[in-house]
């Protein structure tokens, strides 16, 4: 049995660090364990430990010098390499020891950045898994009885459940620092797509292939209008490529002037290889939350910008649904390139649209009407073409997805003379009712246009056919309420910070000293002490009568065990006492009779209703032991 517990903590720990493994080190895994298994159980024959070494040391080399990953990832393989060496020799008892140990500092690693909910989980279970298996590695040199083996199973529980509960007393109670610990270290680990302030408009549509969450919002209510959560704002267009060159201009203080009321929102946005903070259009205020000494930028495009997101980032913002006047440069809003300005406005005068001739919300109209009709049409799959992809988007093809009619778009404008820029960010959304917030995958980014009217600036979407978000129904409620399980470990287990400790300890003050105090009762004093001290003798001889039962029907019974065990005389863990009298007697019919007469005596006080005589018992083991002494 500790066997299989090692085995079970092993492919626990793989589980915990598969996020930085090959995707073909899981499956080779699991055809290498089960082999081991039956070479451990059936086989017994091993490979010698100097050549199990030096493959160790081979894997190792091969890895520094062929691989590039980074150090913490060589050293998870390192913990691979050390325990399958242990799995392929003869494994013992100080052999399981280092596996667990092994084992261990792999989960331990792999925690450096791993925070998910289901890593808590694994790490819990895995805490139970590794006492058991010690508990019966411990157990397995004296012969014991199955229900011996149950007692150790529930002792084994009930220890990993006080060693959870002792970590939940430290993680709530022990000072915690306001900063933290690995933040400056780059441990974390970041998502593998997100936008940049230089991106193709191939780009966007690789973020879509990705499902994860890129972050959840927290609401008070569900909105009731077209949800666009605006991130960065693109200026300059070249040959497929868009880039934010305009130099920002910091807003110390964003005007809260806001005709309508804000709608709050709490973000928790998970990390990307990025630095915007999305919100949602237009937010006018935003406060950080976590990760603590972080700062943010107040952009005049009405941007957030902080430093790489490479760990989860929880932030309050207020939105805003019309934008207030904020003065820009209107060159760079009006940018188009040269190769292109020339067809741009032969496209617009096929189509009767001059520039000056009509007010810019007409125009935007207009042009959003162009793309809305035949032959324009949204797919996901675009033609290779070496000319400029928006040449190639309205005059060759006329197909594409998002980004190439809100590129296209935001030239057609800048070309009819209203100023126009690119907006990134995510559309639409999953509305979980159980917690009251929106789930947006990467699968939701989108690209719009924002142009100004004179006054303000004014969102329109051109694109014909998107991916809208999922209704409630194609969701499944046991997936809702997982995700609000993951929503509530990140904002009271991830985000549990100085100031939510403070927050803590003030409830708990609250809790036990505002409470009104109970009239005291007038009680005599000294018949209270003697009360208590006739009720505190009585539950202790009530214990010890229990203990004295127990140690009578279960050592007893044992020490006759390993008694008969030492002379020669083995048992299966099944058979009972009399069961072991019945096999002995063909041998020596006098000790089962001995047997015999101590079993009834046992049985009588296990089963009974024989109050406990230790001394009978004793003295009939004595008999047993000198009847052995004199035979040998």
């Amino acid at each position: 049995m500790p066997l299989f517990f090692a085995y079970f903590a092993f492919f626990l720990a793989l589980l915990g660090a598969r996020a930085e493994l090959a995707p073909w080190v899981l499956p080779l895994v699991g055809i290498v364990l089960p082999f081991s298994l039956w070479q451990q159980l059936k086989l017994k024959k091993f490979f010698p430990n100097w050549l199990l070494n030096t493959m160790v040391v081979a894997a190792i080399l091969g890895l520094l010098v062929l691989s590039q990953k980074k150090i913490l990832d060589l050293l998870i393989y390192f913990l691979i390499f050390l325990n399958l060496a242990k799995f392929f020799g003869q494994i013992r008892s100080r052999d399981i020891w280092q596996i667990y140990a092994l084992s261990l500092a792999l989960l331990c690693v792999s925690a450096l950045w791993n925070f998910q909910m289901n890593f808590g989980l694994l790490l819990i279970l895995f805490t139970w898994v590794s006492l058991t298996g010690l508990s019966f590695l411990n157990a397995s040199q004296i012969d014991i009885q199955l229900k011996t083996k149950k007692i150790i199973f529930i002792f084994a529980s009930l220890l990993s459940l006080g060693t959870v509960f002792i970590a939940i007393f430290f993680f709530l109670f022990l000072p915690r620092s306001p900063y933290t610990f690995f933040l400056s270290f780059g441990l974390s680990r970041s998502a593998k797509t997100g936008f940049s302030s230089d991106i193709t408009l191939n780009q966007i549509e690789e973020i879509r292939e990705d499902k994860s969450i890129a972050f959840r919002v927290v609401v008070e209510k569900k909105a009731n209008f077209p949800l666009y959560w605006r991130g960065i704002v693109y200026d300059t267009y070249k040959n497929g490529h868009w880039q934010t060159q305009l130099k920002k201009n910091i807003v110390s203080k964003l005007p809260l002037t806001c005709p309508q009321e804000p709608y709050k929102q709490i973000i928790f946005l998970e990390p990307y290889e990025g630095n915007i903070l999305f919100a949602l259009s237009f937010p006018v205020s935003l406060k950080l939350l976590s990760p603590k000494g972080w700062n943010f930028s107040v952009n005049s495009d009405l941007s957030f910008s902080t430093i790489s997101i490479f760990r989860r980032v929880s932030y309050v913002v207020y939105s805003c649904p019309k934008i207030p006047e904020i003065s820009f440069p209107e060159e760079i809003y009006l940018q188009v390139p040269s190769d292109l300005k020339a067809k741009l406005r032969t496209f617009l005068k096929e189509r009767g649209i001059k520039p000056g001739a009509y007010p810019p919300e007409i125009v935007a109209e207009k042009i959003k009407n162009i793309f809305l009709r035949p032959p324009f049409r949204y797919t996901q799959k675009v033609p290779l073409s070496s000319k400029d992809p928006i040449y190639t988007f309205l005059f060759v093809t006329h197909q594409g997805w998002c980004e190439y009619f809100a590129s296209a778009m935001t030239l057609l404008l800048r070309t009819a003379g209203v100023p126009a820029r690119l907006i990134g960010g995510y559309h639409g959304g999953v509305w979980n009712e159980i917690g009251h917030y929106y789930i947006i995958r990467q699968k939701d980014a989108h690209t719009w246009v924002e142009y100004w009217n004179g006054h303000t600036w004014c969102p329109i979407d051109p694109t014909p056919s998107r991916l809208l978000e999922k209704t409630a129904k194609s969701v499944s409620m046991f997936t809702k309420w997982l995700d609000y399980l993951r929503l509530r470990w990140y904002i009271y287990i991830l985000n549990y910070d100085f100031s939510r400790q403070q927050q803590f300890f003030r409830t708990l003050k609250q809790r036990f000293v505002s409470l009104p105090k109970a009239p005291r009762l007038k009680l005599n004093k000294e018949k209270y002490k003697k009360n208590a001290l006739i009720g505190f003798c009585l539950v202790v001889i009530v214990l010890l009568s229990i203990l004295g039962l127990k140690h009578i029907k279960t050592n007893l019974a044992l020490k006759l065990r390993q008694l008969l065990k030492s002379y020669g005389y083995y048992f299966h863990d099944s058979d009972g006492l009399l069961e072991m009298a019945t096999k002995i007697t063909p041998k020596d019919a006098k000790l089962a009779q001995l047997i015999t007469d101590f079993a009834y005596t046992w049985y009588e006080i296990r089963f009974g209703n024989k109050k406990g005589n230790k001394k009978e018992l004793r003295n009939k083991l004595e008999r047993i032991k000198k009847h052995l002494t004199q035979k040998k």
